[in-house]
């Protein structure tokens, strides 16, 4: 299945970059730095729509052009005379205390930075989710009247499975393709800040996702935030934080503050879905199951994984390989290839105790990939509270899913079931 792009010229992402960086450093009051990326911005958008006209009329961009041009002209203008305790005039909030300044840091740090190798082509065998994803993401850059009147598009996600089976993966390719800034939130990075902080945090972090809408706000380890022990322990600091954490999160996703959010799309991730309050959950308006893949998938993993490598499996190989895989999420299955490609270095070490460049190694045969496959159990076999099989994850799936995407029961998930203490096990006849 092909997965269509936005058409939106790679020039635009890096002058929408340059911009931001421009804005940090202004913010900072590191005047001359800010100067620097300010003039790379003005030039490259203004390049770039004298290329393609059409999009010098966006908003967000042709307003970032007449920003970068006047903050340059009154930078140049003032640049002696500005005092070092004076905010930037560009955002009228510039950081006035240490507290403002590691705020604005941790926003900055937070944008994932795109990797170009990365493409739609690393996601295998999540097609529905793709699309559900692009629909979630590319209409409204598409087609941008649908942000407006009282029918609007969707704009927040909810991505759950096991552990390992590409949630953060599908954000970072997000962030390759969507060519717009992705904000990554950490439920733990939240939840660890001094008391009363958190909330300023999770405002700062929205605040700077509307200024340079469209954008993508990714929070990972939702289930931290709203689905945490604390929750329900009244009385204590823990508790408190948590509750003024998730009321401020849900004030923005919800779009309290500003229309803007139509334009700011929000991406959580869990692992544990079912710890989440039903009032959370319908927040959402896709819920996406991520689920191990199928044989098949593994069969096409491999064959990427194993592009550019010097190897000598046969198809029959790869195809008793990827049986033997299943029920491994697709991390594990990277960390088995990892181990299976150290073996003939190994080799190498143990024979002259040095690794050395001109010595010749040989293809990666089948006996490396048996040997790594005895290094980890599979987390879907595993006890105690990270031990969850597939049935609960399907089970909760169908419940709650945006849609519930049907995903074919496997032979092998029945192994892959772990027994709880659940008074209503999960079993296949629930899904």
């Amino acid at each position: 299945m092909t997965h269509p792009t936005v058409k939106l010229p790679k020039d635009i992402f890096r002058a929408h970059y340059f911009f931001l960086r421009a804005q940090h450093f202004d913010q900072l009051e590191q005047s001359k730095k800010a100067m620097g990326f300010y003039l790379k911005a003005a030039r490259l958008f203004t390049d770039t729509f004298k290329k393609y006209p059409k999009f010098a009329y966006f908003p967000l961009w042709s307003e970032q052009t007449r920003l970068s041009i006047a903050r340059l002209k009154q930078l140049n203008k003032d640049l002696e005379s500005i005092p070092d305790s004076q905010p930037s005039s560009l955002t009228n909030t510039g950081p006035r205390t240490k507290e403002e300044h590691t705020l604005q840091a941790l926003v900055t740090q937070s944008i994932v930075t795109p990797n170009p190798k990365l493409s739609w082509a690393d996601i295998i065998g999540l097609d529905a989710v793709v699309e559900e994803l692009q629909k979630l993401i590319f209409l409204p850059l598409q087609r941008t009247e649908l942000l407006e009147g009282n029918i609007t598009t969707p704009r927040t996600g909810l991505l759950f499975g096991p552990p390992g089976c590409g949630k953060t993966h599908l954000v970072r390719i997000l962030a390759a393709m969507v060519n717009v800034p992705v904000y990554s939130i950490s439920a733990a990075t939240l939840l660890s800040k001094w008391m009363g902080e958190s909330q300023k945090m999770v405002h700062a972090y929205y605040k700077a996702a509307w200024a340079n809408s469209p954008s993508i706000v990714f929070i990972d380890e939702f289930d931290g935030l709203f689905g945490s022990p604390s929750y329900g322990s009244s009385g204590s600091e823990a508790s408190t934080t948590a509750i003024q954490i998730q009321k401020e999160l849900q004030q923005h996703m919800d779009g309290l503050y500003t229309p803007l959010v139509n334009q700011t799309v929000t991406i959580a991730a869990t692992n544990f879905p079912w710890h989440l309050q039903l009032s959370q959950i319908r927040r959402f308006d896709r819920v996406l199951y991520l689920p191990p893949p199928n044989q098949e998938s593994i069969a096409q993993l491999l064959h990427h994984l194993l592009t550019g490598i010097v190897h000598q499996l046969s198809p029959d190989q790869i195809h008793w390989l990827s049986h033997e895989l299943r029920g491994y999420t697709p991390n594990e299955i990277v960390t088995v290839c990892e181990a299976a490609r150290q073996r003939p270095y190994e080799e190498i070490r143990q024979a002259d105790r040095s690794y050395h460049p001109d010595l010749p190694v040989r293809p990666l045969a089948l006996e490396d990939f048996k040997s790594s496959l005895s290094i980890l159990t599979p987390i879907l076999l595993q006890k105690g509270q990270e031990g969850v099989g597939t049935l609960a994850f399907r089970k909760w799936n169908a419940e709650f899913g945006l849609p519930a995407i049907d995903y074919p029961i496997q032979s092998w998930e029945k192994r892959f079931h772990v027994p709880t203490d659940d008074p209503n096990p999960v079993s296949l006849e629930d899904v």
